[in-house]
């Protein structure tokens, strides 16, 4: 599993041509099965989305993908730009669990595992949406985490 912390700022290489093509600022996160969708990144072209599938491995030093040429989408006009990282996290019935600090996902397949907040870490299937401001899960998640003992219903 990978922390999006750790994979923040790391190189994006090529491995068609074993260059640099960027470096990674930041993921964009899908529902319906909960999965990294885009890895957006700043290149010498701008700010560009490169498609999970793409993606050929994730180490601890730089991010492979298949090809260093794209074509990339261009994340100021996709209407895929926005990210998890800072943004309010709330259930479906609109409570307010703090604010997203990390994702934690499956370097392998790009499935979405976990969520973090201050105070709580949620699983990442609960995902229902991204939006400009907010990250929404299902209230179903909360209650799990306090039959399981492994969160708090703090908000």
């Amino acid at each position: 599993m990978k922390r999006f912390g750790d994979v923040i700022r790391l190189p994006v290489v090529a491995a068609d041509t074993a260059e640099r093509v960027g470096k990674v600022t930041g993921v964009v996160l899908a529902p319906a099965p909960a999965r990294v969708e885009f890895v957006h990144m700043h290149t010498a072209r701008g700010d560009e989305l490169v498609a999970w599938a793409e993606v050929r491995a994730i180490g601890p030093d730089a991010v492979m993908i298949n090809h260093g040429a794209g074509p990339f989408a261009d994340a100021s006009v996709s209407g895929r730009q926005s990210g998890p990282i800072g943004k309010s996290l709330l259930t479906d019935r609109g409570r307010r669990l703090g604010e997203v600090r990390d994702v934690t996902f499956d370097e392998e397949d790009g499935r979405l595992v976990s969520l973090t907040t201050a105070a709580d870490v949620l699983d990442g299937a609960r995902l229902l949406g991204v939006g400009d401001f907010a990250v929404v899960i299902t209230d179903q998640a909360i209650r799990e985490a306090d039959e399981s003992g492994s969160g708090s219903a703090s908000g």
